[in-house]
């Protein structure tokens, strides 16, 4: 009986490598039901093309890779999950700030993950899905989602976890190496969150859901951003497209068609975007940043298109972000035309993107700068051809309405592009350009006397800053020159008049508190932030910009007459 079962057993394994080889890894399993918001509970069928073994999880851990994956039997009740103990949400060691965790159970959703498995092991192609069942908050009708999707040792191992402090920092506390910074959150102690570069970027699916369906999946990379910010229990994230993830580009309109190239068209394909949790507006209503970018978009200025999101993260409520562009050469060539490598990017004094000799010369645009009358009509020709002053000017006009204490008065936050070689396009002319971001610290901020309505910011600039801030120097320098100085004026009293107009700004205030103001108390509960007053603050930057116009242009006439 044995004898002649070998020969059987034999051939079976023969024709199982045969089928293996002919047909390659399993095709991925079929699921009866799409991804995306269900009023209640479903049981989820799963085919395997090829009749292989399915295998698949539910806490968004990876089936190929872990044995704790089940087999597929029957069919998988898919359920509200909310009530499950909190997982990843319930880390604390992601921050040195003071951090409490949400103690209630955060709002969950399930991520089945499934692959088909040949008899010799092989595991196909995955499927996977995320569902949401019985989400009652009305404001996943007004926010899009986001379920990110990642093995959890990459955001929160010790050793690479991108959100973690992690031993690095462990081991420096107790070396001889240790100081102690004056605030917590300073980038540079040496925790994983405060990491940067390709080597704390990780791998992740995202999924976006509109209207109740996925509408856009895809491998990515994220990586923390942010500098100080960086220390935020809910911490900003850059999603990065690589071929070496499956696709160069994320084909995706994530602004709803607001994202606009310099003709006018849509941009609905980006190598990078960011998510961002409002910056210094963390414990604010998170829009200040978004608010005073719309409205600078509507002068000459580079913005970054803005749209808000619901975010979970393997399955757990991650809370309310604002998506934007990341303003780099991408950012370019996507809005301008221009050939991304063709172009220099420099942020705060440092090279972005572009060559060091186009650095040098802007370091001698600088030096020149400050060593030249720009009241001299040749000279101030000449610096007409170097730089665009009409975006010089819509620059300092919304800042200093704004009252942003994060630009001329900290000297910070100050971004300047230009070609290297001019290409003929309209902006590949050779000019110096000027970027928006992070204009957040502002419209009363904090209570502080420099973001408060009545606060002289064009008369309290820092013009001392050696740490090459060109846009300010130049500003102030190319005002001894009466034309500029006529068009600045001009200028500031019909933005002040129109773009900055209160009656104006209102409505996109009350639009912007009526799509986010629950979502954004709900991330406030998720991440412990008592000290937040979201209603104060919105009434603060109402207020803001009723009365600015009067103190603005105050300002104005006395800066303007010295």
């Amino acid at each position: 009986m044995k004898m002649r079962t070998l020969p059987v057993i034999l051939l079976t394994l023969l024709l199982i490598l045969l089928c293996t080889t002919a047909c390659g890894e399993p095709a991925a399993p079929v699921f009866s039901q799409p991804g995306g918001f269900y009023d209640e509970q479903f049981f989820l069928e799963m085919t395997s093309p090829d009749g292989y073994e399915i295998r698949y999880t539910t806490d968004s851990t990876d089936p190929a890779a872990m044995s704790s994956a089940l087999v597929y039997k029957a069919p998988v009740r898919v359920e509200n999950t909310d009530a499950q103990p909190n997982t990843i949400s319930a880390i604390r060691d992601i921050t040195l700030e003071w951090f409490m965790p949400q103690q209630s159970p955060v709002p969950k959703c399930t991520v089945v993950r499934a692959v088909c498995v040949a008899p010799d092991g092989t595991a196909g192609a995955e499927t996977m899905e995320t569902y949401f069942i019985g989400r009652t908050e009305t404001y996943y009708d007004k926010i899009d989602t986001i379920s990110l999707v990642t093995d959890a040792s990459n955001l929160f191992g010790s050793a690479n976890g991108i959100f973690a402090i992690g031993y690095r920092f462990n081991d420096w506390k107790n070396s001889d190496q240790y100081e102690e910074y004056e605030h917590l959150s300073d980038s540079r102690y040496p925790t994983n969150y405060n990491q940067r570069g390709r080597e704390w970027e990780r791998p992740a699916v995202i999924q976006v859901f509109a209207d109740g369906r996925n509408v856009f999946s895809q491998a990515i990379g994220i990586r923390v951003k942010g500098n100080f910010t960086r220390a935020n229990a809910q911490k900003s994230l850059t999603f990065y497209a690589r071929k070496e993830y499956g696709k160069g580009k994320m084909k995706y309109d994530f602004f709803d068609g607001k994202c606009l190239d310099m003709n006018g068209e849509p941009i609905t394909e980006f190598d990078r975007v960011c998510i961002r949790s409002g910056g210094n507006d963390y414990a604010g209503v998170r829009f200040r940043d978004d608010l005073n970018q719309e409205l600078m978009g509507q002068t000459n200025l580079a913005v970054q298109a803005k749209q808000p999101y619901l975010l979970y993260i393997n399955g757990e409520f991650w809370g309310m972000y604002s998506m934007q562009e990341k303003e780099d050469k991408h950012y370019l060539a996507a809005h301008y035309g221009v050939d991304k490598d063709n172009v220099t990017v420099i942020k705060c004094g440092k090279l972005e993107d572009g060559t060091e000799e186009m650095l040098e010369q802007y370091r001698e645009l600088y030096d020149r700068a400050v060593n030249t009358d720009l009241s001299d009509p040749d000279e101030y020709a000449r610096l007409s051809e170097e730089m665009d002053l009409d975006g010089l000017i819509d620059l300092f006009v919304g800042e200093s309405y704004v009252g942003n204490y994060d630009f001329a008065i900290l000297i910070n936050n100050w971004c300047i592009w230009r070609v290297n070689e001019p290409d003929g396009t309209p902006y590949g002319d050779g000019k110096w350009r000027f970027l928006v971001y992070d204009t957040e610290y502002s419209l009363g901020l904090y209570d502080q006397l420099t973001t408060a309505v009545d606060f002289d910011y064009l008369n309290n600039m820092d013009i001392d800053s050696t740490n090459l801030a060109l846009p300010v120097l130049v500003f102030n320098l190319v005002m001894d020159n009466e034309e500029f100085r006529e068009r600045f004026y001009e200028r500031y009293i019909e933005l002040a008049d129109t773009v900055y107009k209160y009656e104006n700004v209102l409505p996109i205030i009350e639009r912007m508190m009526e799509q986010q103001q629950e979502a954004c108390l709900d991330t406030m509960t998720r991440f412990g932030i008592t000290w937040n007053d979201y209603y104060g603050e919105a009434g603060k930057i109402q207020e803001f910009f009723r009365r600015r116009r009067e103190y603005a242009l105050e300002s104005l006439e006395l800066f303007c007459s010295e």
